[in-house]
């Protein structure tokens, strides 16, 4: 009786803990395939690098399993937003994550579609086959 009393004990106040580390490599296009952009959602979304998932048993008394998740300084999250048309010029918006930044930075391109059809955002190459205000039909050139 006294064993399993202390068993439990030991139980609710000990902790251990465990790591794994996830690369990633997502991306949401393909080069060349025709896609379209929606006003205000991410249209071309790119994740690289790799994530620390650490899992903390901290006892019962003191709240159980702890999750956290930490970027490597390799990570960067990239996505490209669609503005909308503002006198014959698309509006993009790149917006990036890198490593374990807590906000991300973003850059506005005003794409005069009267000019040109193709424009370099960033490291992305893009087509623009047609705008409205409400989305656009583009293909990835390259990346």
């Amino acid at each position: 009786m006294r064993f399993a009393l202390a068993l439990l004990v030991a139980l609710a106040v000990t902790g251990c803990a465990s790591k794994s580390t996830q690369p990633i490599e997502r991306t949401s296009y393909q080069l060349g395939q025709e896609q379209v952009a929606v006003l205000g959602v991410p249209f071309l979304s790119e994740e690289r690098g790799s994530v620390e998932h650490s899992k903390q048993w901290q006892g019962v008394l003191f709240g159980g399993m702890h999750h956290s998740y930490t970027k490597s300084p390799d990570y960067r999250l990239t996505e490209l937003y669609y503005g909308g048309l503002e006198g014959g010029a698309a509006l993009v918006i790149l917006q990036e994550m890198a490593g374990n930044a807590t906000s991300p930075s973003r850059q506005s391109y005003s794409l005069d579609l009267n000019q040109n059809d193709t424009f370099q955002i960033g490291r992305y190459r893009l087509q623009v086959l047609s705008a409205s205000q409400a989305n656009m039909r583009f293909k990835v050139v390259s990346n």
